[in-house]
């Protein structure tokens, strides 16, 4: 389970699936919209990526709707602390 509030979220996307540059959805930064694609991704099948970013973000928590339709993603802050306090760092550090 995901441990991430609004404010851990950097910037959120909704729209259609296939092409994010924003052609077919919406980049959104307010805390309304950064708790409404959380709500979402929360009751969806989500999958969470990691990487070195120079626009303030870490990675993203991401999901396509059971359709295949609709994406949701929101970008998380750097430092934010992603997974439930049940899952232990130490190992999480040896899978990497």
């Amino acid at each position: 389970m995901i441990n991430v509030t609004h404010t851990d979220i950097v910037r959120s996307y909704t729209g259609k699936a296939g092409c994010m540059c924003g052609c077919l959805g919406t980049y959104r930064d307010t805390d309304r919209s950064k708790k409404i694609a959380l709500t979402k991704l929360r009751q969806m099948d989500y999958k969470i990526e990691f990487w070195k970013s120079g626009y303030g973000d870490a990675g993203c928590i991401h999901a396509v709707n059971d359709a295949g339709t609709r994406t949701v993603v929101a970008y998380f802050d750097v430092g934010a602390p992603i997974f439930a306090d049940d899952v232990d760092q130490a190992t999480l550090d040896a899978e990497a």
